[in-house]
């Protein structure tokens, strides 16, 4: 069960990330607002913490998840795929590179943190 869940997770952080919606102007956002807009979007497609929690996935494990996330996003995503991210938006589209780098830092860090 936590390996269909972590595929599941991994693709769904990825595809979100499609979808992110482009409204803030400025710096780029923090891996820490990065994590918070990476679970924001999670949560929104209905993988809140509770259904996480649900699959075996401890609290821990998603708190490393998101930030593992944001670690590998921050120098591989342009600035305003990690502002979409951060806003935890899933409306407009971000470019192919933007896409697969999300793609492939969630794969990795899901692999990595739950198994």
């Amino acid at each position: 069960m936590i390996t269909t869940t972590r595929r599941a997770i991994a693709a769904l952080g990825a595809s979100l990330v499609l979808a992110g919606s482009l409204a803030a102007c400025g710096s780029e956002p923090s891996e820490a607002e990065l994590a918070k807009g990476m679970e924001k979007m999670m949560a929104a497609e209905g993988f809140d913490r509770a259904k996480l929690k649900e699959s075996g996935i401890t609290d821990e494990q998603i708190d490393e998840f998101y930030t593992c996330i944001a670690k590998e996003v921050k120098p591989n995503v342009s600035s305003r795929g990690q502002k979409l991210i951060a806003e935890g938006d899933g409306e407009s589209k971000v470019s192919d590179e933007d896409y697969k780098a999300v793609e492939k830092a969630a794969d990795g860090c899901a692999s990595k943190i739950i198994g």
